[in-house]
This record gives C-alpha cells, sequence and structure tokens, in this order.
C-alpha cells in the first residue's frame, strides 16, 4: 500500500461548513390524528410488553383537545393496577429515513389535577438497537414538547419502531392524556461537494468517481455528499458502522490474455475523521455480499486531509477461500462489478462495540504501474523474547485471534482470557512487573479478517511477541486445510511487513472443540505445524495439550463446544508461559 499526500491544500471554515446547512423551519409532519377514528399505525404494545408498559390501557383519536388543528390521540392511563410506565408504539420496519432531520418531537398535554407525568421518546433502529431521549416533566393543564435529537440515534436512516413512553412515579390517575402534532424538525440540506483538481488519468480506469451519493444500496452504513471532492466534480462521505454497495461498469482489460490484465492495483482518496477506527472497501464480482471473489483493503482514517492510498493487487485480501485478482484461480480485474464501502463487522478488540466513525472517499481507478511489494524482513526468533525475560527488559505481547483468544464465554473475561493470565503469572515467575500482555482478538473472525486488519492490530503497539491462534471459523465457512495453511503463512508475513521484523511471532495451533469439533479442527492443526515448520515459525501445540485430556476430560475445560473456560484458558497461558520462561 502507498499513500500520496494531496497536492493541493484546501480553503476550511466558510467553504466546508457550506454544503451542510440546517434548515430550521423545514419539518415534516409524521402524524396529527386529525382524521376521525384513525390512530395513524400508533398501537399499544404486544401483549409479552403489557406488564412493563401497564399503564397505558387504551388509544384513540379525539377531538375533543389538540394543540393546533382539530384532533389529537388520546392515551387512557390508569395506576389502579400498580403500573406506573405506559407505552404506544408506531411500527416502520426499518424504512423510515430520519438522518437528514435533527430532531423528532410530539406534544403532549397532561390534564389539570394530575400528578406528575414524564414523557419521554424510545426509538428502535438499525438490527433493533435502542436509543432514547431525555425524560420530560409534563406539566399538567399545558402542552408540553418531547423530543429526541437524531444524532443520539443508532441508525437514524433505519427506523424500526417510535415509542412513546409516559411515567408516573407517585400518586393515583385514571383518565386521559393527549399526544399532538409528531414531527420531524430541522431538515439539513447537504448541497453538492465543492470540486477538485482535474483527474489526470485517463477515464477508461475509473472505476467509480463518487460524484454522486445516489445509486448506493444501504446495509446499516448511509452516504451522502462530501462538503468537497479531492479531484473531480464530487466526493462521498460514509456514516458506519455498517456497509453500502453499489453496482458499477466492470473494467476493460489491457491485456486479456494476462491474469492480472495488464492491471497492477487500485488508487483511491480517502479523508478521515481524525479517529483511530480504519476504513474498508471492497471489490466484489457478481454480488457483494453472497458470491465470492470479493476483494478487501483497509485504511487509517486518522488524517483529516485528502490522502490517496494505493493497492497492489496483492495487497488486497479476499473475503472468502478465493485466491488473489491476477493469480490462477483468482479473479481477473474485469471480474469486478461491485463496490462495497464498510463491513458486517460492529464490534471491534474483545467483542467491544464499534463507535460510530465516517470518512469521504473519490476517484477509485484503476493503476497499470505500481511497484512490487518489499520482501518481508527476517522475524527474530522465540529466542530474542524468552532472552528480554530472562534479562527483566521491557516486553510486551499482543495476542491475536478469534473469540477463543477474546474470551467469549468467559464469566469476567478481562481478567481470565489467557492472555491476562500469561501476563500474571510471567510476572510472577520472571519476577519483575514491565512485561504487559494485550489481546486485540475479534469474536467471529476468519483467517481473511485478520490478514485485513494487520496494519490497524498493530497500530499504536510494538510488541515483541505476537501470539496467534486461529480456525475454528475459516473451519465453520469449510475454508480447505491448504487454504487455511496458506492464510496462516501469508498472515505472518504480512506482520513482518508491519513490523519491519521487529516482532517475533508465536503460533498456537487451534484447539479441538467439543462433539464434532474434536476431530474437526484435526487437519487445521496438522496445516498449522507444516507451515511452522516450512516458515521457520515458532509452534505452541496447543492442540495437542487439549486433545490430551480425551473427549470426556475435555469438557473440563470448556465452556461451551468452541470456547475453552477460566481453567481452559488458566491452561493455555500456563502451557505459553512454560514455553516463554520454563519454570526453574
Amino acid at each position: 500500500m502507498q499513500m500520496t499526500p494531496h497536492p493541493l491544500k484546501r480553503l476550511l471554515g466558510a467553504l466546508a461548513l457550506a454544503a451542510t446547512i440546517p434548515a430550521i423551519a423545514a419539518d415534516t409532519l409524521v402524524a396529527d390524528w386529525e382524521k376521525p377514528g384513525d390512530p395513524e399505525g400508533w398501537a399499544l404494545p404486544d401483549a409479552a410488553y403489557r406488564k412493563e408498559y401497564g399503564l397505558a390501557v387504551d388509544r384513540r383519536q379525539d377531538s375533543a383537545k389538540a394543540v393546533s388543528g382539530k384532533a389529537s390521540l388520546a392515551l387512557s392511563l390508569d395506576t389502579a393496577a400498580g403500573a406506573r410506565k405506559g407505552r404506544i408504539d408506531k411500527y416502520y420496519g426499518g424504512k423510515a429515513d430520519w438522518k437528514r432531520f435533527s430532531t423528532f418531537s410530539l406534544q403532549c398535554h397532561v390534564p389539570e389535577g394530575a400528578p406528575v407525568v414524564t414523557g419521554q421518546i424510545a426509538v428502535m433502529s438499525g438490527a433493533w438497537k435502542w436509543s432514547q431521549g431525555a425524560p420530560v416533566a409534563c406539566p399538567a393543564g399545558a402542552w408540553t414538547k418531547v423530543s429526541i435529537a437524531t444524532a443520539d440515534i443508532v441508525h437514524p436512516e433505519e427506523i424500526q419502531l417510535v415509542m412513546f413512553i409516559p411515567s408516573i412515579a407517585a400518586g393515583d390517575f385514571k383518565g386521559d392524556l393527549h399526544i399532538d402534532k409528531a414531527a420531524l424538525e430541522g431538515e439539513i440540506v447537504v448541497g453538492p461537494s465543492k470540486p477538485g483538481a482535474t483527474p489526470a488519468s485517463d477515464p477508461s480506469t475509473w472505476l467509480e468517481t463518487f460524484d454522486s451519493a445516489a445509486g448506493w444500496e444501504r446495509q446499516g452504513a448511509r452516504v451522502e455528499s462530501a462538503p468537497e471532492a479531492a479531484v473531480g466534480s464530487g466526493a462521498a462521505t460514509f456514516f458506519l458502522p455498517g456497509f453500502i454497495t453499489k453496482k458499477i461498469a466492470a473494467p476493460k482489460p489491457r491485456d486479456p490474455d494476462a491474469l492480472d490484465e495488464g492491471w497492477a492495483g487500485i488508487s483511491f482518496w480517502v479523508k478521515g475523521d481524525g479517529s483511530d477506527q480504519f476504513g474498508t472497501l471492497v471489490l466484489c464480482g457478481m454480488h457483494p455480499q453472497w458470491f465470492p471473489f470479493k476483494y478487501a483493503c483497509s485504511f487509517p482514517l486518522k488524517d483529516t486531509a485528502w490522502r490517496q492510498f494505493k493497492f497492489r493487487w496483492s495487497d488486497l485480501v479476499p473475503e472468502d477461500a478465493t485466491d488473489a485478482i491476477g493469480t490462477p484461480g483468482g479473479a481477473p480485474p474485469s471480474n469486478i462489478e461491485h463496490v462495497k464501502v464498510g463491513s458486517k463487522w460492529s464490534t471491534t478488540h474483545n467483542n467491544r462495540a464499534m463507535p460510530k466513525f465516517s470518512f469521504s472517499l473519490d476517484h477509485l481507478q484503476l493503476e497499470a504501474d505500481l511497484p512490487p511489494a518489499a520482501e518481508a524482513p527476517a522475524r527474530p526468533g522465540l529466542d530474542a523474547v524468552q532472552a528480554k525475560l530472562a534479562g527483566k527488559k521491557p516486553v510486551s505481547i499482543l495476542c491475536l485471534g478469534d473469540s477463543i483468544t477474546a474470551g467469549t464465554s468467559l464469566g469476567n473475561a478481562d481478567q481470565e482470557r489467557y492472555a491476562q493470565v500469561l501476563e500474571r503469572l510471567l510476572r510472577e515467575r520472571c519476577g519483575y512487573d514491565e512485561i504487559t500482555v494485550v489481546s486485540r482478538a475479534v469474536g467471529g473472525a476468519q483467517g481473511n479478517d485478520l490478514r485485513l486488519w494487520v496494519e490497524r492490530d498493530f497500530t499504536g503497539i510494538e510488541p515483541d511477541l505476537a501470539i496467534v491462534m486461529f480456525g475454528y471459523n475459516d473451519k465453520t465457512w469449510g475454508y480447505p486445510a491448504d487454504y487455511y495453511g496458506h492464510i496462516v503463512s501469508d498472515y505472518v508475513r504480512r506482520i513482518a511487513r508491519q513490523t519491519a521484523g521487529r516482532t517475533a511471532v508465536l503460533l498456537l495451533t487451534p484447539i479441538p472443540g467439543r462433539g464434532p469439533r474434536t476431530i474437526m479442527m484435526d487437519d487445521y492443526a496438522e496445516a498449522a505445524r507444516r507451515v511452522a515448520k516450512n516458515d521457520a515459525i515458532a509452534l505452541c501445540d496447543m492442540h495437542q495439550v487439549f486433545k490430551a485430556f480425551g473427549r470426556e476430560g475435555l469438557n473440563a475445560y470448556m465452556a461451551d463446544n468452541a470456547h475453552p473456560n477460566a481453567k481452559g484458558h488458566a491452561t493455555m497461558a500456563q502451557t505459553i508461559a512454560d514455553l516463554l520462561a520454563p519454570p526453574k
């Protein structure tokens, strides 16, 4: 991957702000309940939720009261059964898009003589994620606005369910409150991008210009025009987590008989949001989700100025068990029919939720000439780490892998996962505290994910040793053992390049699971042993350690069919500690 600074300095401030202008006067009415007998789709929750929200017992359109206009929706409340909270819902099924407004609100009227009623709006959106606005005290005898900022809604572009929740903390009440004028307020008008420099490349090399935000199919992520372009007439800003896809015209070969068709790779421009997150762009074949031959690249978002990134075909990582673009068995560039921005991932290291982030993209094109990739530098051996531990020198260890390494199914993963247990064991055994062991594993990760994440996972840390174990999810998707071995080998080479040969690698053979997985991981373990021998990678045969317990004995070390329990993690940590710092 190459990165080139943009040649033009941009005017910030007024120019950047001009593209996004809130127009507060522009509102969209969602419901006003003016039609006789029509609650406009607002209903009490299903029976399963009535116990929790039993304060509301009925609802009806009512012409007796309105904040303005002819009618409102009456919500009958009754505290007699002891309920203190009610609810009324409007179902949208993910089809409502509120991202272009700043606020959703409605007016609530509490009758004279009623106890204090608190109103709150809550929303389910995206993959049924819960968001809620601030509770608002609604005084008796007056109309009160209750609202939620769309900035506080997870995936406001996919509204599933909207709820108004009244509650009465103290006092008895039986009667009606009214709601009216449900509206989206503060429309955000996004104008076209400020044009950038004229592209110098031939239009025949262009895959996607990002000049328009139209034509994208959302899967959680969203897109809008960027304030300014890097090159050409426009650019696009993407808001994630999630992903978004677009059909593009397949590129023309320069040399139809060559495996790479005369193309060396791709380039595109990125403007980050200054966060520690990484963006993802994927070149896809027949379908951006369901079929193979999808090739991904990853890039940092720390830089808030436009930067051009260049990727060779060998830099891209397949999302499936396929070979690289331009190699035998891989797809040629002319197979590219879709672009995907973002990924399926909503979690990051140690299964923590991925925060919201955004970045702008511009001018994705093919490159005919890129320098060849540098050879992977030699890695230090495990003896270098052992010598540091023996000499009581600072040692940093990074543990990478899937949910097993992340500590899924542990009661207290931050204390019980093998990385943390290993740190305590080494400090005690070696007699000093300057030993740090960090896990950056992700539940559900496959080897191809780890290959894609090398730069991200090694950002901000310079480990002396990387401990690697994965394979359970690769097996779930039926990847052959030879392909698994290829992934392991390439992953270690990528680590060597990323760390400039400063980090030793310890490969753990994937442990057996319970049930059918007791034998299903055997071929992967053998593939790992073979790669370790051929590529001179230090090996810890964790598969053999757990196999020795036998089918019945393994139960004492497993939380479920896939994941070790605390005893299993302690065994892993003890085995690694014995290898790094043998007991005296």
